[in-house]
């Protein structure tokens, strides 16, 4: 631990790879309806499929069956969301399910917070307009990942050091250096 390198010491910290997640969970928000309509909670679930690449930036699709307790009608909707880092917008269809049904879609922007996000928009179902406000809470599902880069795996090596030349064969011209293996062996008494 005390021998760490500088490139380890700033590797320390996790890392993004390329990932494919699916974030399961619930949306509880509210929902500001048009007039005569009440104002109400909205509950439901919400999975996704997003790709998050290694740069922060991630993409996917989702899809949610929400309870609108002042309209007292569920709506469906499905759609794509795009994002960098904590921040995203999602953009899909969205129906009626009780009642005379209705279509449109709905936009919303979220603060991506991991397993917590907070998201704010709109939607307009045939010719009315609603808004929601909201948290999603979400349990991120890990699909798949590339393996972990870290920057010493990206070096190239090192080329080996140049072996040693071998000793000239044959007798040593006069006045020429001897390399150590050239020089002929003292005897034991003459090194005393």
């Amino acid at each position: 631990m005390v021998c760490w390198s500088n490139v380890a010491l700033a590797d320390g910290g996790p890392k993004i790879t390329d990932s494919l997640w699916m974030p399961v969970g619930v949306n509880l928000g509210w929902a500001v309806n048009p007039s005569p309509v009440r104002n109400g909670f909205l509950i439901g679930p919400e999975v996704s499929l997003v790709y998050l690449d290694q740069k922060g930036w991630w993409a996917g699709a989702y899809t949610d069956a929400l309870y609108d307790g002042g309209s007292e009608r569920a709506r469906i909707s499905a759609g794509g969301e795009v994002g960098y880092a904590i921040l995203g917008i999602d953009l899909g269809y969205v129906t009626t399910l009780r009642g005379e049904r209705e279509q449109g879609f709905r936009a919303r922007a979220m603060l991506s917070l991991a397993a917590v996000h907070l998201y704010g928009g709109a939607g307009r179902l045939s010719d009315s307009t609603y808004g929601e406000l909201g948290v999603l809470l979400k349990f991120p599902i890990e699909l798949w990942a590339e393996p972990v880069r870290r920057p010493w795996m990206d070096r190239p090596s090192p080329d080996p050091a140049p072996e040693a030349p071998l000793p000239a064969e044959g007798p040593v011209p006069p006045g020429a250096p001897l390399l150590p293996e050239q020089k002929p062996n003292e005897p034991e008494a003459a090194r005393r």
